[in-house]
């Protein structure tokens, strides 16, 4: 990607920016346009840091990285990255000056052709050049969307569990995906599935006499949470990290220890999962 600076009537001077990046939300798959921070450090010193800044597209763009002298010249194309300049490790990490959304951070060797999209998702359906960040538990509910509240913690040792990852299935098909924060309170939201029309229910198009109540449609829900318990509360979740992590147990009784069966989401009624006697979810790790 380029930025062109006219000089005079007929000199141009283009630069190429070495960094850019665009997120996009977890649950709509919008990119997230606004509020926004990025802060690009050199891995071999975090002292040296700089901001990324958004375009009008959403794109967050750095047209110098830390450690690099200056800007790099050139048009950006196929010729320019046959030879470009010496590649260096950086993290990324990514906060939300509005709260929607939880931290995030993860490494790139820079400078980079395109869009920069950490390796564990580039293999990870749906193919997107836009990395997805999570909702926080206080995140209003952005139209009608199923909502379900947990607050996590570990079996173990009774401590809270961070950034574990929580996914809502149906029929086969993951319906979305959240994630706790650091003192482990999730928040997982997603579209509501196609109604199931009741048995006993008329026909589509008849109607019943007399007129019937309107009926509350639910469904069976599949819970997953991965929590390898190695994701230090007090820094942004690793990319990587948060999602290789390994399958763990939601128990429905601590003793003896069962698994949470499988839940009922109705429509328009929030759910919280709790373990039985407790106001907590505790998980146990495999």
């Amino acid at each position: 990607m380029s930025s062109v600076l006219e000089l005079q009537a007929q000199d141009r001077v283009s630069w190429v920016a070495p960094f850019g990046v665009q997120f996009c939300d977890a649950v709509t798959r919008a990119p997230i346009r606004m509020g926004l921070e990025v802060v690009i450090q050199l891995q071999s010193d975090p002292l040296q840091q700089m901001r990324a800044h958004a375009n009008s597209s959403g794109i967050l763009l750095a047209h110098r990285l830390p450690g690099m002298a200056a800007r790099m010249a050139g048009m950006g194309d196929a010729e320019f990255w046959r030879n470009p300049p010496p590649v260096r490790d950086y993290q990324i990490q990514v906060s939300d000056r509005m709260g929607r959304y939880l931290p995030l951070r993860f490494q790139a060797a820079l400078p980079l052709r395109g869009l920069c999209v950490p390796d564990v998702l580039r293999g990870s359906p749906p193919m997107s050049s836009e990395i997805p960040l999570y909702s926080t538990p206080s995140r209003p509910r952005p139209g009608p969307m199923a909502l379900i509240r947990s607050q996590l913690r570990d079996v173990a040792d009774d401590s809270a569990v961070p950034w574990a990852l929580v996914e809502a299935w149906h029929s086969g098909r993951m319906l979305g995906r959240g994630v706790s924060d650091a003192s482990g309170h999730l928040l997982l939201m997603f579209a509501y599935p196609e109604p199931e029309r009741r048995a006993g229910s008329p026909p589509a198009g008849v109607q019943a006499s007399p007129p019937a109540a309107a009926p509350l449609f639910s469904w069976d829900l599949e819970l997953r949470v991965y929590s390898s318990g190695d994701l230090p509360a007090d820094l942004p979740p690793d990319c990587d990290g948060l999602l290789k992590q390994k399958l763990a147990l939601a128990l429905q009784t601590i003793s003896p220890p069962q698994p949470l069966p499988g839940l009922t989401l109705q429509f328009g009624r929030e759910t919280t999962l709790a373990t039985a006697g407790s106001s907590f979810l505790y998980l146990q790790r495999t």
